[in-house]
């Protein structure tokens, strides 16, 4: 599970976020999501805030605490460079990818408010991801309804999350879609 947040200036808005902003109200959606990945499972955090876009906490079994220290040190600020944090967060999918030798699930989780900078758009990203990869995104809207360009039925999995409850919920439906291997079921 490798995780985009959006850490656009944005985020620091309360709507839609019960009574804190929009980034603190992803962070403890995202703090409850990583407590219930399994120990088995990677995790990694990518992010786009005041710093830029960059990888916060590399992808992981061991490595909850990191990942919630660089959730905490998101800070809200600047652009929505969606097509940089998706083309990032494939590249550390594809690494992880090759290190499992194919076997496993990818998930690139996005947590975002908003659209897209003017070229920012990930549809290209997009296509070679659903045309050429296993990756599976899973996007959370947060506070914008159904009209996202990550909203591609078919394609993309994406959820409006009108509320923190909400969006806790959309993170959980990550996990709870995500298929379970049994090794003594094969033949």
């Amino acid at each position: 599970y490798y995780v985009v947040l959006d850490g656009s200036g944005s985020m620091r808005e309360q709507r839609c976020s019960g009574g804190v902003n929009k980034s603190q109200a992803s962070k403890a959606a995202l703090r409850k999501f990583a407590d219930t990945v399994p120990a088995d499972a990677n995790l990694g955090l990518l992010a786009f805030d005041y710093s830029g876009v960059s990888e916060r906490s590399p992808l992981g079994m061991k490595n909850r605490k990191t990942f919630f220290a660089s959730l905490e040190a998101v800070r809200a600020d600047k652009n929505t460079p969606l097509r940089s944090a998706i083309t990032l967060g494939l590249r550390a999918l594809e690494r992880q990818a090759r290190r499992q030798l194919g076997y496993g699930e990818y998930h690139l989780v996005v947590v975002t408010d908003g659209e897209a900078d003017k070229g920012q758009r990930p549809d290209q990203v997009v296509d070679y991801v659903v045309d050429h990869t296993p990756i599976i995104i899973r996007t959370i809207g947060f506070c914008i309804g159904e009209e996202h360009s990550l909203n591609q039925p078919g394609r993309t999995i994406y959820k409006a999350a009108d509320n923190p409850e909400a969006l806790g919920k959309g993170l959980q439906e990550v996990l709870a879609e995500a298929e379970t291997f049994v090794l003594d079921r094969f033949e």
